[in-house]
């Protein structure tokens, strides 16, 4: 791992490894393999977990709260706490991660005792009643501080609702489910458009009953006791975006394995796809209803893009890398609707924006979104342009890839590349991108 500040520079060629890579296992499953395992009837095993620092909060947090976690290479054995445990206002640090803050507030609603979820600077920022006043609605005491952490959430009796969410929230929808498996009465989430469907995947493949519309976006839980599990963590395909970024700018060629292929995960491979590479997916295998397989990506991205509504919700954790590519191509991009991506660890429209303009693209920041006109030529000189990571891992990863086709690039403040792709470092070493403290 790199730690501190970090130069990247262009490849000597094309990004093509000679065998297959890896990426970390998917954040988003694990930390909802370990909010339902601190929670199931028995023992749960959670294998391939990423390591990166959003996870470790998730892990941190279900200890504080009683769950006994131990390791054994790269499987986790989860032991609920016993029947009757008793927690008194347990700090819970929710570190930078606002996956683990708002699933968490959906897991305690219902049960006995109390905690304050508290977290960074980053995350004290984010907004967090989206989650908290339909959890009231259900009849959870959560008060939030100003609509921000710290949250106090105290266990109270809960009935389900039936809610129509105003934003495309994944994790708002998770943490009224996992909500809802304590309920007196069923409760349904109605978004306004796609998201990931990680936890109904995952309940029904428990057992849970689950009805999910046909178009994807009303979802239906019944309470239900969770049965011990055991889960492996597919590779992320967030993660691996990053690689297929990389062969994508420098016209290499990559194959991917072990890779989460959930269907609302995926519209990052058919926009680089659009771009003008080669990219195949095959699915291999499954894991508690999530499937997984291998991506391969050869060729350089040639061609700009269009993203709106659907396609930004479908890719929202990917919009940073797919705006530096399109960095790197002699054409136009545009993403709209993508007011969301304001309120992530930074607000990043405003960060990816003043970092591609540093290495040389022309960037037009709208309100919801970003216009894109890239550059042709890699800058002249060897002076690395530096780019402020600004707290946020993946405007940190996408720098990076930028930097590989643009020219050298300093990321002041890699370190936090850590929360979710450490290893990226070696990946960008792998490719012979010069990566160090000089270039």
């Amino acid at each position: 791992m790199v730690s501190g500040d970090l130069i990247v520079g262009p490849p000597p060629g094309p990004f093509a490894p000679t065998g297959p890579l890896r990426v970390p296992g998917d954040k988003s499953i694990a930390h909802r393999a370990l909010i339902l395992a601190a929670r199931a009837t028995g023992p749960a095993t959670v294998t391939d977990a990423p390591p990166g620092l959003d996870v470790a909060a998730t892990r941190r947090c279900i200890e504080a709260l009683g769950a006994k976690v131990v390791a054994d290479g790269a499987t986790l054995t989860i032991t609920p706490a016993p029947s009757g445990h008793e927690r008194t206002a347990v700090g819970l640090d929710c570190a930078n991660s606002g996956t683990t803050m708002r699933l968490l507030c959906g897991a305690l609603a219902g049960r006995p005792g109390a905690a304050v979820l508290d977290g960074d600077a980053s995350l004290r920022r984010r907004p967090m009643q989206r989650v908290t006043e339909p959890l009231a609605a259900m009849g959870a005491r959560i008060s939030t501080t100003d609509g921000h952490a710290p949250l106090h959430v105290e266990g109270a009796e809960l009935h389900g609702i039936s809610y129509e969410c105003p934003v495309p929230s994944a994790q708002v929808k998770s943490a009224l489910l996992i909500a809802g498996l304590d309920a007196g009465s069923p409760t349904t989430v109605t978004l306004p458009g796609p998201s990931r469907d990680h936890t109904e995947r995952m309940l029904a493949a428990l057992g849970v009953p689950v009805d999910v519309s046909a178009d994807g976006r009303t979802v239906a839980v019944t309470g239900a006791d969770l049965p011990g599990f055991a889960l492996t963590v597919p590779g992320d395909v967030s993660s691996a975006a990053f690689v297929l970024g990389l062969a994508a700018v420098t016209a290499g060629s990559v194959r991917v394995e072990g890779v989460g292929l959930n269907p609302s995960r995926t519209r990052v491979l058919d926009v680089l796809e659009s771009m003008g590479c080669s990219v195949q997916a095959t699915t291999t295998d499954q894991t508690v209803g999530e499937p997984l397989g291998t991506v391969e990506l050869s060729g350089r991205a040639t061609r700009g893009f269009v993203l709106e509504a659907d396609a930004v919700a479908d890719c929202i954790d990917e919009i940073p890398l797919l705006c530096a590519v399109a960095a790197c191509v002699d054409a136009e991009s545009v993403v709209r609707d993508a007011e969301e991506l304001r309120v992530k660890e930074s607000d990043r429209l405003a960060t990816m924006a003043r970092g591609l303009r540093m290495l040389g693209a022309e960037v037009d920041e709208l309100v919801d979104g970003l216009r894109i006109r890239g550059r042709v030529r890699r800058r002249s000189g060897r002076q690395p342009v530096q780019v402020m990571a600004s707290g946020d891992h993946r405007v940190a990863l996408a720098a990076a890839v930028a930097g590989c086709a643009l020219g050298p690039v300093e990321i002041v403040g890699w370190d936090v590349a850590a929360v979710s792709y450490a290893e990226f470092a070696d990946v960008l070493a792998q490719a012979g991108a010069v990566v160090g403290d000089h270039v």
